[in-house]
């Protein structure tokens, strides 16, 4: 595939929050900010209306509570340079379980696993913000589902997300999100 990657590091850690787009539509973007290290803002050109996808990377669990709060303001600050009458998705590790039970019309009942606090977190955000869960609104094989295993293969959890404005939430027919960490493209 050709195409553009858009990434932001940190200058001394080995964070890194990568988003790519194939040479179509990264000859639409209009824009890319990297609000921080974990949130990444890109905008994309369209004939009716532009596109807004944020790309992130969320502290892991063993962060503490002022670097998840600083993640969620950076998130809020992202979401705030979107159009509202314009789709918004929002993908990426937010290090959250959300699990398969369905919370009104944000969450869908085919997530994995059990929720924890940070899946309290995340979803206190969405309903705060109009959002919803693209990937747990469909039905999926088990090996589809998961998108992170512990060394040794022992747990497998899904904590990648991708999100769209509820709005927009009839455009997304299906949503799935894998990552091979070897060959990410």
């Amino acid at each position: 595939m050709r195409g553009l990657i858009l990434h932001c590091l940190e200058s001394l850690g080995d964070k890194r929050i990568d988003l790519v787009v194939d040479q179509t539509a990264s000859k639409a973007i209009k824009g890319y900010w990297a609000l921080s290290d974990r949130v990444l803002l890109v905008k994309i050109a369209g004939k009716l209306v532009d596109l807004n996808i944020i790309q992130v990377y969320a502290p892991t669990a063993n962060s503490n509570d002022e670097d998840l709060d600083k993640f969620y303001n950076d998130l809020d600050t992202a979401k705030t340079q979107c159009k509202s009458q314009d789709p918004l998705i929002i993908m990426g590790d937010f290090s959250a379980k959300l699990g398969k039970d369905k919370v009104d019309d944000i969450v869908g009942k085919h997530g994995l696993g059990i929720r924890n606090e940070r899946g309290e977190k995340l979803i206190e955000w969405y309903q705060t913000n109009d959002i919803i869960v693209g990937n747990t609104w469909f039905q999926q094989p088990l090996r589809r589902k998961w998108t992170w295993k512990s060394p040794g293969d022992e747990n497998r959890n899904q904590i990648y997300y991708m999100m769209i404005s509820k709005r927009y939430h009839m455009v997304s027919t299906t949503s799935k999100e894998k990552m091979d960490m070897e060959k990410p493209w």
